[in-house]
């Protein structure tokens, strides 16, 4: 996600009040100290951890007597 104004990397979601319809722009650290105080709130954009899902499990998903079955 980049920033509405620079196309940096967003960091949060600048959420408009009811009156701008409800809108919702993307915002660099950067911009959203210089445009957050005219937007209702500002709210973090959750990162996801990368998964591949290509590479080998670090789990043992073998049978363990001293805890029953594992899937």
């Amino acid at each position: 996600m980049l920033c509405a104004w620079c196309d940096d990397e967003a960091t949060v979601y600048l959420v408009s009040d009811v009156d701008s319809h409800r809108s919702a722009d993307a915002a660099c650290d950067e911009h959203d100290a210089m445009w957050g105080k005219l937007y209702r709130r500002s709210v973090p954009i959750r990162r996801y951890a990368v998964v591949d899902l290509r590479s080998t499990p670090s789990v043992d998903l073998t049978r363990d007597a001293s805890r029953g079955t594992v899937a």
